[in-house]
């Protein structure tokens, strides 16, 4: 059994530690932890340490790796993924002399913490899964961070083993300068423990030969997807090293489930697979898994993808990086979180059945699965847990689901957490499905010629076959928000109409003002609700009015551009503004030609989380009255 299993017992000696821990702080808590640990290692003669590490997999061997030595005798193990250094002073602090073996994740988030993991835990066998981007902006290079988790190869006792992936070459090197028995795995022809005939397509799961000197075994196991070849092979590279066979190890592997949120099956009672990858989603690391479901065999695949991890910059393009890749795959592909409008524009050049969409909120994706989903589907949940928790999406189907937060930051999955009963969600009501898909099916219907990721235009004039109809400006209602920058919209919108002569006329919720602007039909249009309920209003509008993506133009602040600056766009992302993001969301088209003013001051830099609605100084004003009469003139050759 893992001891790391909660009793009742324990479960009240984990209620007291935490309310010990808020009297004295983590930080003295941890430290005295670790100091014990130190300590009490070298009194643990008998059971054997083994320490994995590497930037990806180190969870699912760790797990496997367990099931194996399982199988040999008594073991304990980290919980999750925790594997922090004071996580691996409690490892050794649940080891007892009667363990056969102990087995902790180190992390390798920082120059020189395998040192203090060497202290603390001192294997002897230690597994090196793989080397990626994860933590690189600690380290500088892939290369800085191979040489870190090297340090602790090299330290490895003679007595002892390294089990290395030899499928990267940054991890196979590391044996060069090993002083102690070294185990290669891979694909690799030149690794001492190799695979061959791997395959995994669904609903079949991971199968294999493993050979290893003379020996050759056939392995089968409950994983899902071919690269989770190199987890099984380290754990049976840790089963040899603690002096199992290879038909034992390899046997011991059968029994081992797939790890919670890494490519983990789930069936529900209407006959619908759902694949949970839902623990962490690095950049780097996206298209892992992508193969699995290019090759299985299922009636339609479905995928939503929350946050993606590890992106130090261009969030937008590597978004739709992933919206490109999603789409040569799944049939719909539905993108959920503050950025998932960015993947929108990948429909652009596109003609074809696969279907894609972006909500904001969790609980909205929940929604267009319920919708789309039929016996016989495939779904992928591929994200990152701490940012969005999109297993709800599974329990939503068997009863609804009261906790709809997209912001609690909490690292562990939603089924062990104990506010998952209290009800709470996202702000404004559920959006308008049926006109979303709508919006979605209908397409632009006009051609576009593609605007590259992040440019701007530098002329005013429209794209050919485009004619704007509408102009939007975006604000917020209320005499407080009339000189900040998120009212610039308004303004813009507001002084062209007194140029024109236009008045304004409409609801509580919406006015219009419009006309002749030389042969061309204008209709101006502000919308008195939050800047972030802007796309509902617009919708609703479209059903009696021929307002679409493609001829209307918003025009809003953007924080991204010097004060005073005014930059037309034909299409293209939102760039981080929740207005204009609520609007493509709401119409699932990022159509909408946009005329930008710069606001970026050094005040409201200083102004932290309130800078868009922090009102301008006298001397920003002036600027931004400049920048709204050069949006006027700009707004003159656009329409």
């Amino acid at each position: 059994m893992n001891d790391t299993e909660h009793s009742v017992p324990r479960r009240v000696f984990l209620a007291l530690a935490w309310r010990f821990r808020r009297w004295v702080g983590d930080k003295r808590v941890d430290d005295f932890l670790v100091r014990i640990a130190r300590k009490y290692r070298p009194m643990l003669k008998r059971p054997v340490f083994i320490g994995i590490t590497g930037s990806v997999g180190k969870t699912t061997s760790k797990e496997l790796s367990l099931a194996v030595l399982s199988q040999a005798g008594r073991c304990v193990a980290n919980s999750a993924s925790l594997n922090a250094l004071p996580e691996v002073g409690k490892n050794v602090l649940r080891t007892r002399f009667w363990h056969d073996f102990t087995i902790a994740e180190l992390s390798e988030h920082k120059p020189g913490i395998m040192a203090d993991n060497f202290e603390v835990f001192a294997p002897s066998i230690c597994v090196v899964t793989t080397i990626g981007d994860d933590h690189v902006s600690a380290f500088g290079t892939r290369e800085d961070i191979a040489a870190e988790v090297a340090s602790l190869v090299h330290a490895i006792p003679a007595e002892g083993t390294a089990v290395l992936n030899a499928d990267d070459p940054l991890v196979n090197t590391m044996g060069e300068q090993a002083n102690c028995r070294v185990i290669r795995y891979g694909l690799n022809p030149s690794a001492e423990l190799r695979a061959s005939g791997v395959t995994s397509r669904w609903p079949d799961r991971l199968c294999f030969d493993v050979h290893y000197g003379s020996q050759t075994v056939p392995v089968r196991t409950q994983l899902c997807g071919t690269y989770w070849i190199g987890a099984a092979l380290s754990a049976i590279g840790v089963g040899l090293a603690a002096g199992m066979s290879l038909q034992e190890a390899a046997a011991s592997l059968v029994k081992a489930e797939p790890v919670k949120g890494r490519m983990q099956p789930v069936a529900t009672p209407d006959d619908i697979w759902f694949i949970r990858d839902d623990f962490k989603t690095p950049h780097w690391a996206f298209s892992l898994g992508l193969e699995f479901f290019k090759e299985a065999e299922a009636d339609r695949k479905i995928a939503v993808i929350g946050e993606i991890s590890d992106i130090r910059n261009k969030k937008e393009k590597r978004y739709l990086e992933a919206a490109r890749m999603a789409l040569e795959t799944f049939d719909i592909t539905i993108f959920v979180g503050p950025w998932a409008t960015s993947a929108l524009g990948a429909t652009r050049t596109r003609h074809d059945t696969h279907r894609l969409f972006a909500v904001r909120h969790v609980r909205d994706a929940a929604q267009l699965v319920k919708r789309f989903t039929r016996p016989g589907d495939l779904v992928l949940l591929k994200g990152t847990l701490s940012q969005d928790h999109l297993e709800r999406i599974i329990w939503d189907r068997e009863a609804p689901f009261a906790c709809w937060r997209d912001d609690c930051g909490h690292n562990w999955f939603c089924d062990g957490c104990s506010a998952r009963t209290q009800k709470s969600g996202p702000p404004a009501g559920e959006p308008d499905y049926d006109m979303m898909l709508t919006w979605e099916q209908r397409g632009p219907s006009a051609a576009l010629v593609d605007t590259p990721d992040g440019a701007d235009q530098s002329n005013t004039q429209p794209k050919k076959g485009r004619q704007v109809a509408y102009v939007v400006g975006l604000g917020n209602p209320g005499a407080e928000y009339v000189h900040t920058p998120h009212n610039v919209g308004y303004r813009v919108v507001e002084s062209f109409a007194d140029r024109q002569g236009w008045e304004w006329q409409g609801t509580d919720r919406v006015s219009t003002a419009g006309g002749l602007v030389g042969d061309a039909e204008i209709t101006l249009v502000k919308c008195h609700v939050a800047m972030n309920n802007s796309g509902r209003e617009l919708v609703q509008m479209s059903r009696e009015l021929p307002l679409t993506p493609s001829n209307t133009l918003l025009v809003f602040d953007d924080l991204g551009l010097p004060l005073g600056d005014v930059r037309h766009r034909a299409n293209g992302s939102a760039g981080g503004h929740r207005g204009v993001s609520a609007i493509i969301e709401a119409f699932q088209s990022d159509d909408f030609a946009r005329l930008k003013v710069g606001t970026r001051t050094e005040s409201q830099r200083k102004a932290g989380s309130a800078l868009v609605t922090t009102p301008f100084t006298e001397e920003e004003g002036a600027r931004v009255d400049e920048a709204i009469e050069k949006a006027c003139n700009d707004l003159l050759q656009i329409v």
